[in-house]
């Protein structure tokens, strides 16, 4: 082999490079499918078909394919060349300082005529296997991702093999004339080196040798007019997935943007604001962690039986309604408040029993909520039970909504009906709620007197006469 005469071609071939980016200072970052034999296919980072040109541009996130007996010729800034052997494909990827070859099948020839500078990286790679180029020449053979032959004609190269984490499980250095094997066996990796027979070149290695004309590399770089080829980048902003990124070329600048997470809650999961990612799951309801079943229907009347009024030793049965339920902004007795909305829900009471007559009886709702139970903590009507923050001197309580303190919370209730009738009693109480607008959180409910008192919590003291009903 005329190792002194393919050093001169090289050299030469380095000086007729021509190559184009987003801005002259940048040329160095674009790189070009020179010439293609056969059947070739070029796609871009979104996997689309890229139609074949004379002298292609090949981005960061580019894919070069080749069919059986087909090539493609790719120079890689003004002194790095490769030719992808047939039935092969080769991904391309830079970022800054960083250019990677990521032979995804078959064989590749690389020459290297300079050595690269002291913050430059350039790798051939497989998902787990890297061969560092500096200044050399030769070829790999990749037959899967954990299986890579090396071949070196010219100059030293360091072959790795990582982990999952990223930890170098193999690495050797093979120089001139040696070949390597990198297997990747599992958790088990091994590099064997030995020397080869120089003169017997795979054919696409003897072609890229032997024949400077094949690169069809046209004109010079000093006498081409690159203007055509020459723009501006044209960046989009970082997200918390990519750096920025110029949308023609590929070129990244800086990091991606971090995630900023909200607090999880009620409603929804941590979320990234930046990007909307979330995280984890919403915070589970009170009455879900508890088991706690909202079953009351509309217009449904349900058994109730609860203690009278003058004898707490005594018990009285009747019905419990749940009825005209609204959703409303205001009307002359339900202030509106911007951001809000009242609902409300009639509760009636009826006792037919001479218990009732002779004793009386206590009829009275509670209020509690669905996502945030605190204990009663208001005698009679329990007003305010449904608070989640503190209430403040107006009564007015407040609820975290979507990740927003709502501080004009209120819950009110009003007779409607007290009144006995054929020694019948009926009581109808209409309990409302200020909440934000689409909150679905208030619960009115029904138990019988004496079980539940104040800083008792509901989960406590319910049982399977407990009526629920929850205001979505």
């Amino acid at each position: 082999m005329k190792k002194k005469l393919i050093a001169v071609f090289w050299t030469a071939l380095v000086l007729a490079l021509s190559l184009a980016a987003c801005g002259r200072e940048n040329m160095a970052a674009v790189m070009h499918l020179t010439r293609t034999e056969g059947m070739v296919r070029v796609g871009n980072a979104e996997g689309k078909d890229v139609k074949i040109s004379e002298n292609l541009g090949l981005y960061s996130g580019y894919e070069v394919n080749t069919q059986a007996e087909s090539y493609g010729w790719i120079t890689l800034d003004d002194a790095k060349l490769a030719k992808l052997d047939a039935s092969s494909a080769v991904e391309i990827r830079k970022k800054d300082k960083l250019l990677e070859l990521y032979v995804l099948s078959g064989g590749l020839f690389f020459n290297v005529t300079e050595p690269l500078a002291e913050d430059e990286v350039m790798n051939i790679r497989t998902s787990a296997m890297a061969v560092g180029i500096r200044g050399t020449c030769g070829w790999v053979d990749v037959e899967n991702e954990n299986l890579m032959y090396v071949y070196l004609l010219e100059g030293k190269v360091e072959c790795s093999i990582f982990g999952e984490n990223g930890s170098v499980l193999a690495s050797e250095t093979i120089t001139a004339g040696q070949t390597a094997r990198m297997v990747l066996d599992g958790d088990e990796a091994f590099i064997v080196t030995e020397e080869y027979d120089a003169g017997e070149l795979p054919a696409f290695v003897e072609d890229a040798l032997e024949n400077p004309e094949s690169w069809n590399i046209p004109g010079n770089a000093e006498d081409r007019d690159v203007s055509e080829d020459a723009k501006e980048h044209v960046w989009a902003e970082a997200t918390c997935f990519t750096p920025k990124t110029c949308s023609e070329c590929g070129e990244t600048e800086g990091d991606r943007l971090p995630h900023e997470f909200t607090e999880a809650t009620y409603q929804s999961p941590a979320t990234c604001k930046v990007c909307g990612t979330t995280d984890g799951e919403m915070l589970q309801g009170d009455f879900d962690k508890h088991g706690l079943i909202c079953s009351a229907e509309l217009d449904k009347e349900y058994p109730y039986t609860t203690l009278t009024y003058r004898n707490k030793d005594i018990s009285v049965n009747g019905t419990v309604l749940f009825s005209n339920y609204r959703i409303f902004e205001s009307d002359e007795e339900h202030e509106g408040v911007e951001g809000y909305e009242w609902k409300s829900v009639d509760v009636t009471f009826t006792y037919a029993e001479d218990n009732a007559w002779d004793y009386g009886t206590t009829s009275s709702p509670f209020t509690t909520d669905f996502y945030n139970i605190v204990p009663k903590n208001v005698s009679g009507a329990n007003k305010n039970e449904s608070n989640v923050g503190v209430i403040d001197e107006n009564d007015t309580y407040t609820i975290n909504f979507n990740g927003i303190d709502y501080t004009e919370c209120l819950n009110e209730d009003h007779a409607l009906v007290m009144e006995w009738n054929d020694r019948v009693y009926t009581c109808k109480i209409q309990v409302s709620f200020r909440v934000p607008i689409g909150y679905d959180g208030s619960i009115v409910g029904a138990i019988s007197d004496g079980r539940y008192n104040d800083g008792d919590y509901i989960y406590e003291v319910a049982d399977e006469n407990t009526l629920f009903f929850r205001l979505k």
